[in-house]
């Protein structure tokens, strides 16, 4: 049974998930590539080249009931269940594109959403709780960062000041710029999100400083712990 094992190769030291199992035949994904889709690749293939099998590197997490967790995987998982639908088409480039085009008449979610959040149902296990954010990633003992009284990491090194707590606040600013602006085309750099974030930390905060607005540093790394993986 290789369903939904992870797998490296021990060449190029990729992982891979197999995310079917059909007879001799396979479709694997790379679980770090935020570009990733499925390939076939026929079961003598795959063991030829001796794919060492590995511990899951994204063990399916808990989310606490009506928790912000569990309130965004049960939007991901709203938005993309009907895709699941037809497992097996959706494996194939050009029914997975025509599927998805379907699917946008149905939904207010763009494209880059739909696709990021399918990706990571492929790369993270293959259940509803693969779309839950990474907020474990953002601190310690369980607690996201983006609660703590100082700003936490390296200080500035171009832009003078201390920047600001990335308290739950600036954190819903944060995700108004992402959801609102940055996942809605793809087009927009993610420097453009983060002005977007300042300017509307600064209509709230009229008084602040330049010196303590959010940085490019904190707007990536929140970007990158809570959308990069999830929106694959």
């Amino acid at each position: 049974m290789l369903l939904n094992r992870v797998f490296q190769d021990p060449s190029t030291g990729k992982r891979y998930r197999v995310v079917l199992e059909h007879l001799s035949d396979l479709m694997l994904i790379d679980v770090d590539s935020d570009k990733a889709w499925p390939f076939p690749m026929s079961e003598e293939e795959f063991r030829s080249v001796g794919y060492d099998s590995i511990s899951d590197p994204y063990p399916i997490p808990s989310v606490e009931d009506g928790s912000v967790g569990a309130a965004r995987r049960d939007e991901a998982w709203a938005t993309i269940s009907p895709l699941l639908e037809h497992y097996q088409s959706l494996l194939i480039k050009n029914e997975r594109n025509r599927l998805i085009k379907e699917l946008l008449k149905s939904t207010d979610k763009p494209r880059l959403y739909i696709t990021r959040q399918l990706r990571r149902y492929w790369q993270r296990g293959m259940a509803p709780n693969a779309l839950a954010p990474d907020y474990h990633k953002c601190g310690a003992k369980g607690r996201p960062r983006r609660e703590v009284e100082q700003k936490v990491g390296p200080k500035r090194t171009i832009t003078p000041g201390v920047g600001v707590p990335v308290t739950a606040e600036v954190a819903e600013l944060f995700r108004m710029a992402l959801d609102g602006f940055y996942l809605t085309n793809e087009k927009v750099p993610l420097a453009a999100a983060k002005d977007k974030a300042v300017g509307l930390f600064k209509a709230r905060n009229p008084s602040a400083t330049e010196k303590s607005m959010p940085t490019m540093r904190q707007f990536r790394y929140f970007y990158e712990t809570n959308y990069r993986n999830l929106m694959w």
